[in-house]
C-alpha cells in the first residue's frame, strides 16, 4: 500500500480542481503558434473562417465556385492544408462555410463544423442513409440530406434546438457540481486517513 502525505492528497485534489475547471470552463489549451495542445486536428485559426450561411451548395461546379469566393487555399494557420467546407453546425440547425482541414467521415455520418473543437468531423448522430460509405469533408454536398435537417430546424427556430430555458446549462452545471462535492469528499476522507 502506498502511503501519500497530507501534502499529496491536497496535490492530488488541486488537480483535480484544475483539471475539472479546464473542463468545465472549456478552457482553450492553445500555444503561442496557434497550435491546440490536446487534440492534434484541432485548428484555432479555422474558427476565424466560420459563417453561417443560408444554404450550401448542391453539385460540384457549385462547391468549385464557393470555394473560389472563400479562398481557403490561401489560408494558414494549421499544420494541414485549409480546404473549403460547407457543412452543418453540431446542433444541426446551421449551416457553415469554414476554411478547414479535411477529415475523413464515416459511413452513416453527416460532417459537421465543431467551433469548440476547431475543425470538421462527423456530427455525433448517425442520421445520414445515403453515406454508405467513407468520404472526405470536402465532398459534403453529395450528401444532401445532411443539409435538409439544418434547413427544417432553421426554419422551427434555435429555442427549440437549444431548450429556451437553458436547461443544458442547468444539467451541466448540477454534474459539475456533484463532481466537485465528490472530489472534496474523497479529498477529505484521505487526509483524515493520514492524521
Amino acid at each position: 500500500m502506498v502511503k501519500l502525505s497530507s501534502r499529496s492528497a491536497l496535490d492530488i485534489f488541486n488537480m483535480s480542481l484544475l483539471l475539472l475547471g479546464l473542463w468545465s470552463e472549456q478552457i482553450d489549451l492553445v500555444s503561442a503558434d496557434g497550435m491546440y495542445l490536446i487534440d492534434p486536428e484541432y485548428c484555432e485559426f479555422s474558427k476565424k473562417t466560420r459563417n453561417e450561411v443560408e444554404s450550401c451548395p448542391t453539385d460540384e461546379k457549385s462547391w468549385m465556385d464557393a470555394a473560389e469566393k472563400k479562398k481557403c487555399q490561401y489560408t494558414q494557420g494549421c499544420t494541414e492544408t485549409m480546404e473549403y467546407h460547407c457543412v452543418i453546425n453540431p446542433w444541426g440547425n446551421v449551416t457553415v462555410e469554414v476554411c478547414a482541414p479535411v477529415a475523413k467521415i464515416l459511413p452513416g455520418y453527416c460532417a459537421e463544423y465543431n467551433n469548440d473543437g476547431g475543425k470538421v468531423q462527423e456530427h455525433y448522430i448517425p442520421t445520414c442513409v445515403e453515406c454508405t460509405d467513407a468520404y472526405m469533408s470536402n465532398e459534403a454536398y453529395k450528401y444532401q440530406s445532411c443539409y435538409r435537417k439544418a434547413f427544417t430546424l432553421r426554419s422551427i427556430g434555435p429555442e427549440s434546438q437549444r431548450g429556451s430555458n437553458g436547461s443544458e446549462y442547468i444539467v451541466n452545471t448540477k454534474v459539475q457540481i456533484c463532481v466537485i462535492v465528490i472530489l472534496q469528499l474523497c479529498t477529505s476522507a484521505l487526509l483524515n486517513t493520514f492524521e
